[in-house]
């Protein structure tokens, strides 16, 4: 059985981390097998190690026999792969294997929450084109005419201009407002020069996918109601009634909504 010392010594190591607590695992223990097992999650994420029942023989750097405390176990994650082995020739590295855990514990965390967020957007985006194939059916699917380009490239360049701004207020590292700028930019110029080269209906698509894209990033999440106001411009040209949908506006995921006054849709409307 594990000594109460090496217990509180494990304790330590996971309460000096910064994301966990000894609290967020349990220790479970069957003869001499001891798995650290952590608790909040539906995977099942464990340290395991065997406490050897005598020492091992080995030899040192000069040739000369050495006896010592051999663990093996396995532990989930691990660096690269979903269950790994290990072996560690001291209690302390026994530690350092327990403290490389805890790090991909963190990082696997991190990652699932990331990828549930993908989905949940990429659900969402798969709901939004499903509401602009419904409005925009029976629409004769054409480009946009030079003036019709035009007036989206003039509406892409004041939004542009007012994301700028707002940027220049968030963004206090010069390099770093230089990137976003010239990241926009880009952004910015691919939309304009696609109006000239896919239809109403892709180009919508392609917008609507750009503002999901927006939405994410919490620093730009209220700069994105100008970008909703140039969707109602580009369905009105399609000839779609009211200047901003609110279903579509229904569809942005809920960071979205929390900055999207309520009477947006009524003012545009009018």
């Amino acid at each position: 059985m594990l000594r109460a010392s090496e217990r509180n010594e494990i304790a330590n190591l996971i309460n000096k981390t910064a994301t966990f607590d000894f609290s967020d695992f349990t220790i479970v223990e069957d003869k001499n097998h001891v798995q650290i097992k952590y608790l909040y999650s539906e995977k099942n994420f464990f340290f395991s190690f065997n406490i050897p029942e005598k020492e091992t023989a080995t030899k040192n750097n000069y040739g000369e026999e050495t006896f010592i405390f051999k663990f093996f176990g396995n532990m989930n994650p691990g660096r690269i792969s979903t269950l790994e082995s290990y072996s560690a020739n001291s209690i302390y590295e026994l530690h350092d294997k327990i403290k490389l855990w805890i790090k991909e514990l963190e990082i696997e965390l991190l990652n699932i929450q990331v990828h549930r967020k993908f989905i949940k957007t990429e659900e969402k985006m798969n709901e939004i084109v499903t509401k602009i194939n419904n409005m925009t059916e029976g629409l004769e699917d054409s480009f946009f005419s030079k003036i019709e380009a035009n007036d989206l490239k003039e509406q892409l360049d004041s939004f542009q201009n007012s994301i700028i701004e707002k940027l220049e207020d968030v963004i206090k590292n010069k390099k770093e407002l230089e990137s976003e700028v010239n990241n926009l930019k880009t952004e910015i110029e691919k939309l304009k020069k696609s109006t000239e080269c896919i239809s109403r209906k892709n180009w919508l698509k392609k917008y609507m996918n750009k503002c999901i894209e927006w939405s994410i990033n919490p620093e730009k999440r209220n700069l994105i109601l100008g970008g909703i106001k140039i969707i109602g411009g580009a369905t009105k040209l399609m000839g779609i009634e009211g200047h901003i949908d609110k279903d579509i506006i229904d569809l942005f995921p809920d960071s979205v909504q929390e900055v999207i006054p309520d009477n947006l849709v009524q003012n545009d409307n009018k």
